[in-house]
């Protein structure tokens, strides 16, 4: 074992209270930021649901289920398993509350948000709490 002290050591190490409990917020536009959990095992909900349903959507993809079943399918996952909140959803311009059918509604509606929530969420390196803070005060200034 060495006995150099490297530096920028603690930039590396993993906050596991962001990755599962916190979450940080993600842009989606200039206005819609979602709270979101990291894919890991720090995150309880992903531990517990997260491989079973991915496990079930390459066995729904296989069996050639419409793209439509398929998107409905992904917007469960995320929204059970990875986001916790948003800011800056609206509907005839009033904000939408955070609920689980409304999450769901809007992922399916915006089915290209699934190719980023899973590109995001899946790096746990997004998940630091210098970024959070970052995206935190952008949020403030808008």
């Amino acid at each position: 074992m060495s006995d150099i002290k490297f530096d920028d050591v603690d930039e590396l190490k993993r906050e596991r209270d962001i990755e599962g409990e916190i979450g940080v917020f993600l842009r989606i536009t200039d206005h819609i930021f979602l709270n979101v959990l990291c894919q890991s095992d720090a995150n309880p909900r992903y531990r517990e649901l997260g491989p079973k349903r991915f496990k079930e959507l390459r066995r729904q993809a296989n069996a050639k289920a419409t793209p439509e079943d398929l998107t409905a399918r992904w917007a469960e996952l995320f929204t059970d398993c990875m986001v916790i909140g948003w800011e800056g959803v609206t509907a005839n311009g009033q904000d939408v509350p955070f609920t689980r059918a409304n999450c769901v509604a809007w992922i399916i509606q915006h089915p290209r948000v699934i190719k980023v929530l899973d590109t995001f969420t899946e790096d746990e390196t997004n998940f630091r709490r210098n970024r959070a803070n970052d995206i935190k005060d952008d949020i403030k200034n808008d």
